[in-house]
């Protein structure tokens, strides 16, 4: 996630969220939202970094993705 690579990482996030939402895989999908909100968060967005955030963590969470809760509530800790 280089500050000078975000276009390129959006893209791929985009990319990703698409195949995720297309095929119905949840855990995909709070990935992508992560990475996005991760993009925001570079970006100095904060508030639209929370809102994908707390996204990726409302799936993971009914997805019992323990590992994944951890990272979005590790990335819910830098914004506050």
């Amino acid at each position: 996630y280089r500050d000078s690579d975000l276009k390129k990482t959006q893209d791929y996030a985009k990319r990703a969220l698409e195949i995720a939402e297309k095929n119905n895989f949840q855990k995909g999908r709070a990935d992508a939202l992560s990475v996005f909100g991760i993009i925001f968060y570079r970006q100095g967005k904060y508030d639209s970094s929370l809102v994908y955030q707390e996204e990726a963590l409302e799936i993971r969470e009914k997805l019992k993705d323990q590992s994944g809760v951890a990272l979005s509530y590790n990335w819910l800790a830098h914004l506050n």
